[in-house]
């Protein structure tokens, strides 16, 4: 070879490597541009798992709450709570029955004693309207 051809070979082969340069370099940017997609995908779904992992826990937690409320020691628990709340309230019922009763023969007594009262004296001391309040308490027009 001569040095003419000697040129020629080293120009191209400083052409081919100055391709496989720009080759290599735009494979690194790809590359680059590849890792930088990879990282955002796994923070993705890094995150996506920590939120169904958040969403798990509170799941079983409201589960175990749930079958706490549905044991049966809870269920003895609440019957007999309702079980006390009938009792009281049925023994309220009585106890308002009897005072009922009471006001009725209350208001009947003031009516028959108030007939020995002078009109003067009923008007002012309200006795109509004390009746009236009496009646009303009844549910009474």
């Amino acid at each position: 070879m001569n040095s003419l051809q000697w040129q020629d070979y080293i120009y191209e082969l400083e052409r081919q490597r100055s391709e496989v340069e720009k080759k290599l370099t735009a494979a690194n940017a790809r590359i680059a541009e590849l890792e930088q997609s990879i990282k955002r995908q796994a923070a993705a779904a890094l995150a996506g798992m920590n939120a169904t992992k958040a969403v798990s826990s509170w799941e079983i937690q409201e589960a175990r709450r749930l079958k706490a409320e549905c044991s049966p020691a809870s269920i003895a628990s609440q019957r007999e709570a309702n079980e006390v709340l009938t009792n009281e309230l049925q023994a309220a019922t009585v106890r308002i029955a009897a005072l009922e009763a009471l006001l009725v023969e209350a208001i009947e007594s003031i009516e028959d004693w108030s007939g020995y009262a002078a009109e003067y004296f009923r008007e002012k001391h309200g006795l109509a309207e004390e009746l009236a309040k009496f009646r009303a308490a009844l549910g009474e027009p």
